[in-house]
């Protein structure tokens, strides 16, 4: 039987999110008290408590993560809250944790366990007006929150920077200041340099010099984060596809529901805003005239972007932004022209689910910014601009020029995130919020 019950508790209370709103919703309490002290002895003794440790939060904790670099915070979401306890006293374990929290008890009577498991809300996102600073000011030439891949640097590949405001890339004027920032482990081939500093969980390189700037290891400034950008990808794609600007395009045909973009010959876009849901492949000449105003370009339904022996020229002094959903990018000896190589006049947006290549001898100017997609720039091809996503390999010979002019902040403003939380089928009220303490007693026996 149960002499006294324990804190853990399932509450209707008011509390804080991230965002600093107040928010009354359905919370779990987790204390959880660590007994720390000597071996068991035999015969008659006492014990005595000789130090109790303050409490400590385990979740929240932004310094914590989950394995796909999620911090522990609040409002939790997605998943599922398990408490497991093995104890001698399981069964009436169970039956407090059921009482409690008002979903039934798993038991394992074999290893004496009780296990009772909850659903937090579902979180999306919608994008709404507003700017997030984290894509509006690019700070790295490579940029990536994948912690568990390795990210390779091959034999005579270079990671250094330049400014389109003073000029295009050339010895003259390049510069250190090329940082690199991935939460997993960096591999330079020798010889490799990244002209700037280094932070990464591990930096293997058999040639400190390789690396002119600080390596840290312990991410003193934090791990790098990246907000998800897949709901504001959507969100544009959907506004481009119920508002465009098609008819002013002689290089967009439809054939029933197909709405193709066809550049395999020379083919040209003016300012405004397109929809297409079919592959893009560049051929020869795509000219992206922004004279007049931005371009925004949107590749639904998985389709993807190709230049195979192709180039790309960017007229005028607007932006090119161009919005994908998951399908590839494949650049192949081709080229995308900006005086200056001002890189800030060409974005390419991806899904996490995107694979980017670049390769045969290709030169692209402009930002990849597709956080979860996997990246290779393979040997003899060179990016001006900036990688944002995990870069897999940069092979011999290649190179990422970070263009210095994207510290300025105002390279893009992306929407926010207003997130909704979305309540899981079933008829008992879910976790919201989730709060987790630890706290240690040492006991001493006499």
């Amino acid at each position: 039987m149960m002499i006294s019950a324990p804190d853990i508790g399932y509450q209707y209370q008011t509390l804080k999110s991230d965002s600093g709103s107040e928010e009354d919703e359905y919370t779990l309490i987790v204390p959880v008290t660590k007994i720390e002290g000597t071996a068991a002895v035999s015969g008659a003794t006492t014990a005595a408590v000789t130090k109790t440790t303050r409490s400590q939060a385990i979740y929240p904790n932004k310094m914590a993560v989950y394995p796909n670099g999620q911090e522990f915070r609040n409002p939790a979401f997605n998943g599922t809250l398990e408490i497991e306890i093995q104890s001698e006293y399981y069964e009436a374990w169970g039956r407090y944790l059921s009482a409690e929290l008002g979903q039934s008890a798993e038991y394992n009577h074999d290893t004496k366990t009780v296990r009772v498991s909850l659903t937090p809300y579902d979180r999306t996102a919608v994008a709404v007006g507003g700017s997030d600073p984290r894509i509006n000011v690019i700070t790295a030439a490579l940029y990536s929150d994948t912690m568990l891949q390795t990210t390779h640097l091959n034999s005579h590949s270079t990671i250094d920077s330049y400014d389109s405001r003073v000029g295009g890339y050339d010895s003259s004027n390049m510069t250190s200041g090329a940082d690199v920032v991935i939460g997993g482990p960096l591999k330079l081939n020798n010889p490799a340099g990244v002209y700037g500093n280094v932070t990464a969980a591990v930096v293997e390189n058999n040639n400190p010099g390789d690396i002119t700037g600080a390596i840290d290891t312990e991410f003193t400034s934090g791990l790098p984060t990246l907000e998800p950008i897949d709901a504001m990808i959507v969100g544009h794609i959907t506004r481009i596809k119920e508002d465009n600007d098609n008819d002013n395009a002689s290089s967009i045909t439809v054939d029933a529901n197909d709405i193709e973009l066809d550049c395999t010959n020379d083919c040209e876009l003016s300012a405004g805003s397109y929809y297409v849901n079919q592959t893009v492949n560049v051929k020869k000449t795509m000219t992206l005239d922004t004279t007049k105003g931005d371009i925004e370009l949107a590749i639904d339904d998985g389709m993807k972007f190709e230049a195979d022996k192709g180039t790309i020229q960017i007229i005028g002094d607007g932006k090119v932004f161009i919005y994908m959903a998951g399908g590839d990018i494949g650049i192949k000896q081709s080229t995308v022209e900006i005086p200056n190589d001002n890189a800030i006049q060409f974005w390419m947006f991806n899904l996490d689910s995107a694979a980017v290549t670049f390769e045969g001898g290709s030169e692209f100017t402009g930002i990849v910014y597709a956080p979860g997609a996997t990246i290779i720039i393979k040997s003899d091809t060179h990016v001006y601009g900036a990688v944002v996503g995990y870069l897999a390999d940069l092979q011999s010979n290649a190179g990422i020029h970070f263009d210095r002019a994207l510290l300025g902040g105002t390279a893009y403003k992306a929407p926010t995130y207003e997130w909704d939380y979305v309540k899981p089928n079933t008829t008992l009220p879910p976790v919201k919020f989730l709060l987790g303490t630890e706290r240690t007693v040492t006991v001493e026996l006499e």
